[in-house]
């Protein structure tokens, strides 16, 4: 079994419930299983022009899925609940991003885990560490937490 961290976006419609009804998708699956959640932060979206303010959540999940089916299904999931581009910036209905994937270090066309930039931004870290503050980047061998510090000063 595959311990794993999604990272939930949306700011367009019902945020929260674009969230929930991507956990619903997600754990639909029979390989796929919550084990817990964060609390949900509304942020500012980091987009070269102005759009509405997302609401994130993390997730804590096992799954029986290799990380290259993972993201095929977290793509799936988008496009059923309405998202029809994956450009930086934009918008979205829904984006469900790997952050880690037990503790390992994936780099190939189209998946990088863990996630590029989970490491700087607080709307990752923030909810990180509201369940896994120990959890430790396997890139930089740091705590969520203390990454988290080393950010917001802490």
């Amino acid at each position: 079994m595959n311990n794993i961290f999604l990272g939930f976006g949306s700011n367009l419609g019902q945020r929260e419930q674009n969230i929930e009804d991507a956990l619903v998708h997600l754990t639909g699956d029979h390989k796929m299983a919550l084990v817990q959640r964060s609390k949900l932060y509304e942020t500012v979206a980091v987009s070269s022009y102005q759009q509405p303010n997302y609401i994130n959540a993390v997730m804590q999940m096992t799954t029986l899925l290799f990380p290259h089916e993972l993201i095929q299904l977290t793509e799936l999931v988008e496009k059923k609940m309405g998202r029809t581009t994956k450009g930086l910036g934009d918008p979205r209905i829904i984006d469900i991003d790997i952050l880690f994937f037990n503790s390992e270090i994936i780099s190939t066309d189209g998946l990088t885990i863990p996630h590029a930039f989970a490491h700087e931004r607080l709307f990752v870290l923030n909810p990180m560490n509201d369940i896994a503050p120990t959890y430790k980047h396997p890139v930089f061998n740091m705590s969520i937490a203390d990454l988290r510090a080393q950010l917001n000063g802490y």
